[in-house]
């Protein structure tokens, strides 16, 4: 029995070219207007509750999309409430960060900028 390569080694790069577009069905001006603005209250309803919307696809899809959600989750929920119990949070000059604009690629970021943690408890 002989082995096509050729046809396995297409089949091998289809399998790995195909993948979630997470950029663009975040960026989708259909779905969102003003995609490229960041806008909080995209996702927040008129009694300023969170309202989960399934086009927000933050650990990818699919079956396998990230083992680790449900822990990632706990832990930043974890970490963020100790944050904002223990701590004031401001940017230097009180100045907003830029929101507008972003980096990354696979992950989009926002820019970096500085912040001042003071301690609630002096």
């Amino acid at each position: 029995m002989m082995l096509n390569l050729s046809l396995f080694w297409e089949c091998f790069v289809v399998f790995f070219q195909l993948g979630a577009n997470i950029w663009g069905a975040h960026h989708d001006p259909d779905t969102w207007p003003e995609p490229h603005k960041f806008n909080l209250y995209r996702h927040i309803n008129e009694a300023g509750e969170f309202v989960h919307s399934p086009k927000i696809i933050p650990f990818s899809i699919g079956p396998r999309s990230c083992l680790g959600e449900s822990l990632a989750r706990n832990e930043f929920f974890l970490l963020f409430v100790k944050i904002v119990q223990n701590f004031r949070i401001r940017t230097i000059g009180n100045t907003p960060p830029p929101l507008d604009e972003s980096v990354g690629f696979i992950v989009q970021q926002p820019k970096p900028y500085q912040i001042v943690l003071e301690e609630r408890w002096q």
